[in-house]
């Protein structure tokens, strides 16, 4: 007999997520790139440039310092 930790920990480790039908179906088109990317590029790639940019001067940093 397991704790609710127990139950929580190992559908955190392992998933516990089922399909669940609701009778809507999957819907399935296609965009255009441009506005996949304007979509994807706000939530990760404008807030990934400055990471990126300092982790990219400090091996340069790095690199010639050897």
């Amino acid at each position: 007999m397991g704790t609710k930790a127990f139950y929580f920990d190992s559908t955190l480790k392992y998933g516990g997520a089922k399909y669940r039908p609701t009778g809507r179906g999957f819907v399935m088109r296609h965009e255009e790139f441009a506005e996949l990317f304007r979509f994807y590029a706000g939530s990760h790639l404008y807030n990934g440039a400055p990471p990126f940019c300092v982790a990219l001067r400090t091996w340069q940093d790095v690199v010639s310092a050897v």
